[in-house]
């Protein structure tokens, strides 16, 4: 019974949040704020996360991949161990790569280090902000710092990335 009206409320209505309990309940916000039911020990749901999953590889990049397009940059491991960056070459717009290819240059103030292409395909754009603030890698290497965007074009490219688990396991590992 409560289970219909609540299909019915989620019909009908704008909402600010949908959240999940620990028991499966939900909680639901209206962007009014007047609903608010079924709230034991609530957590959020970031749908960002289950539409893309991030995969990393061996040389300390990370990768989100949906709906064909790769989006890639550096670790916080990597832009830790490179210490303050002061320059990073883009790849250009257009530029057909196999994965494992050169794509970009990050510099630091203790060396300069090659980006490869995570997977095959073709750049489809490049985050133009990091040539004129490299210093965003080292703020926000996971995020705002994505070096580029490559639209794939072998599927089978991203079997030999790591996941989460597995690549805190290489770090430790080089530790």
């Amino acid at each position: 019974m409560a289970s219909a009206r609540l299909v019915n409320v989620v019909a009908s209505k704008a909402f600010k949040s949908i959240q999940y309990s620990r028991l499966g309940f939900l909680s639901i916000s209206q962007s009014n704020g007047s609903l608010k039911s079924f709230k034991p020990h609530c957590r959020r749901v970031h749908t960002t996360h289950l539409l893309s999953e991030r995969l990393f590889t061996k040389d300390h990049e990370w990768i989100s991949i949906e709906n064909g397009i790769a989006t890639f940059g550096i670790t916080d491991y990597a832009q830790e161990k490179l210490g303050e960056v002061v320059f990073c070459e883009l790849p250009e717009v257009g530029v057909e790569c196999d994965k494992d290819d050169v794509v970009a240059v990050v510099e630091s103030v203790k060396a300069a280090s090659d980006i490869f292409a995570p997977v095959s395909g073709e750049v489809t754009s490049a985050n133009e902000i990091l040539s004129t603030s490299p210093g965003i890698i080292n703020t926000s290497p996971e995020d705002e710092a994505w070096i580029a965007k490559i639209k794939m074009t072998n599927d089978s490219d991203k079997d030999g990335l790591l996941n989460e688990s597995d690549y805190k396991k290489l770090i430790v590992s080089l530790e």
